[in-house]
């Protein structure tokens, strides 16, 4: 229900010397929009955030606002991890995944050319060491420099090996905000939500766990069960709800 997500926030980080001063470093806000034609305007962009912050989603959000425009390039979501599982060529693999929609390859080249296509290239920390650092950082290197006209962003944990692209422009997904935490609780459905709410920042730990949209919905689904004696860290939380579906199925 696009009435029920939340924006979350976008910071776009200048990384020192990308503008030519080699100590200058800020960071600006940017509306999902505004990273929309970034990407649209072909664009080189990595997505980055700690685990369960919105990556994926916000990818999402990106190929649903680059659908509503009739003159953007037209999303493609694609999972690196799915890639290197094939451990075949990376251009290879789209094109497989596109034919299997009935796409050709030369139809495929054509929009590439014209800069008709954006590569949304989710999971980029998640490639298995078992396929090779080298190797993928190789092949979606020469595809970078090989379709200059094909807008690419890339989702990512902070990672030792960026995703190998020229230049890219650096969004990060930053924590939730109080304000935000009240929003999706207040959507959730609960007839008393601030009461949740309170519950989660008299725990200061759970209050810092729960700045996550993946534990927070995880928080969500307990409370929604019944459960009170809320977990704290991120693998209780975890734990608890895996227990606690286990047991529901079991039933």
């Amino acid at each position: 229900d696009p009435g029920l997500a939340t924006e979350l926030t976008l910071v776009r980080e200048t990384i020192p010397g990308s503008t030519g001063d080699p100590t200058a470093s800020k960071s600006t806000r940017m509306s999902l929009g505004e990273v929309t034609r970034l990407v649209a305007g072909r664009g080189r962009v990595i997505v980055t955030g700690p685990p369960g912050a919105g990556k994926t989603f916000t990818l999402i959000q990106i190929a649903e606002l680059l659908l509503k425009d009739a003159s953007a390039p037209i999303p493609v979501l694609v999972s690196l991890p799915g890639w290197a599982s094939r451990g075949c060529d990376f251009q290879a693999y789209v094109e497989q995944q596109l034919r299997d929609r009935g796409i050709s390859e030369t139809a495929f080249s054509k929009l590439r050319t014209v800069g008709r296509i954006a590569l949304l290239l989710n999971g980029w920390n998640e490639i298995p060491e078992s396929f090779g650092a080298s190797k993928a950082t190789g092949q979606l290197q020469d595809f970078s420099l090989n379709n200059a006209a094909t807008p690419l962003i890339v989702s990512t944990r902070t990672t030792t090996l960026a995703p190998p692209l020229s230049r890219p422009i650096v969004i990060r997904v930053h924590p939730l905000s109080r304000e935000q935490k009240l929003r999706i609780i207040e959507r959730s459905g609960f007839s008393d939500p601030s009461k949740l709410f309170l519950a989660l920042e008299r725990i200061p730990t759970l209050a810092t766990v729960t700045e996550t949209p993946l534990f927070l919905a995880a928080i969500v689904e307990l409370a929604r069960r019944g459960v009170e004696d809320l977990p704290a860290s991120r693998f209780a939380i975890l734990d608890r709800k895996s227990t606690r579906l286990n047991s529901s199925h079991l039933g």
